[in-house]
């Protein structure tokens, strides 16, 4: 019996077969104009079904980039990495809300997710032909954005049994402060403040920027950048949580849908249960209902603790990260293979 021919899923193989039908598709649709210019009816429906045809083609050789080889590969990796961060953090017994940010905010920003955390040519506006077929996965070694990273976040605190989803807002960064948080650090560094210390310090800054915010902007402003941060919930709080700028965000009072930061970075998130002016209900993420607001500065002060513990436990997350960085590895080889290069960047997302 004559051996069946193994199907070809290389990603290299199915984007020639998308790119193929692309163009012929382009062709066609040149074609179709062509008949109606020299009045040539055979001309025009001879290019329309090509053109249907080939976009038909085009449109399953998307699908298929899906599930080519390539990516698979990447998001086992992906979920390798994934169980791993899980196991890292459970050796701290992390499982709030608070825990689970401040220790993926530490991993992120500290570039344990990177095969070389010293290496920081990172390529931030990547074009992945199907990126939801991998979107978290491209947040290994620095290549993610807001919408590869926040999504991470989300599945950490669900699978810690917190409410979570993504947030799609507007956002704007801004210069409202008017402390320089990092000011005096080699005075403070090796100083310990308690919480009402420094409550007693950072409650006029915030209640400043707010003020400057409602100076700035006596109506609701317009923003001018999306992003997509993380809403999360727990029994008594709601947190809006940014995983690529590390900050929260408080409400603005008065102000329904404006929220700030502590840094002065603001958001603006829409209510999703309005309608539009057509009457049709905006196509967004859900968003949770919120509760009570925790004070900022706790949460920070929380989060700066967590931070001093993952500092002073420096063996266990270089333990992880040696682990992982074969896997980290890989994944950027593979990553090299999917990416498109710049000068043939063409967004068909």
């Amino acid at each position: 019996m004559e051996e069946r021919k193994i199907k070809d899923n290389s990603y290299e193989t199915t984007t020639g077969v998308y790119k193929i039908c692309e163009s012929v598709f382009k062709i066609a649709g040149i074609g179709v104009l062509g008949g109606f210019v020299f009045g040539s009816q055979a001309i025009v429906c001879l290019s329309l079904v090509i053109a249907v045809l080939f976009n038909n083609g085009k449109k399953g050789a998307y699908t298929e980039i899906a599930t080519c080889d390539e990516f698979q590969r990447i998001n086992e990796i992906f979920e390798f990495v994934y169980g791993e961060m899980k196991k890292n953090m459970d050796v701290f017994k992390y499982s709030s809300i608070e825990d689970i940010y401040a220790y993926f905010n530490y991993i992120i920003n500290c570039r344990y997710l990177s095969y070389d955390p010293d290496k920081l040519d990172a390529l931030y506006d990547q074009k992945i032909y199907c990126e939801p077929a991998i979107l978290q996965a491209l947040a290994l070694n620095d290549h993610g954005q807001c919408r590869n990273i926040s999504p991470i976040l989300v599945r950490l605190l669900s699978d810690y049994g917190h409410e979570a989803t993504n947030i799609s807002c507007n956002f704007r960064q801004e210069k409202l402060s008017n402390i320089d948080l990092d000011s005096d650090n080699k005075e403070t560094e090796h100083q310990t403040f308690t919480l009402e210390q420094v409550k007693e310090v950072c409650s006029p800054h915030m209640d400043y920027i707010i003020s400057e915010y409602k100076k700035k902007y006596p109506k609701k402003p317009a923003f001018f950048r999306s992003h997509m941060i993380t809403q999360a919930n727990d029994e008594h709080y709601t947190y809006y949580l940014d995983a690529s700028i590390p900050q929260i965000y408080i409400p603005i009072p008065d102000r329904p849908e404006e929220y700030v930061s502590p840094i002065g970075n603001a958001i603006l998130i829409s209510d999703q249960k309005k309608k539009d002016n057509l009457g049709f209900f905006n196509i967004r993420e859900h968003i949770l209902e919120e509760k009570e607001f925790k004070d900022a500065f706790e949460v920070m002060y929380h989060f700066a603790e967590i931070e001093r513990t993952l500092e002073e436990n420096q063996d266990v997350i270089d333990s992880f990260h040696k682990d992982i960085k074969p896997a980290l590895e890989e994944a950027e080889s593979i990553y090299q293979k999917i990416l498109i290069p710049s000068k043939q960047e063409k967004s068909i997302l």
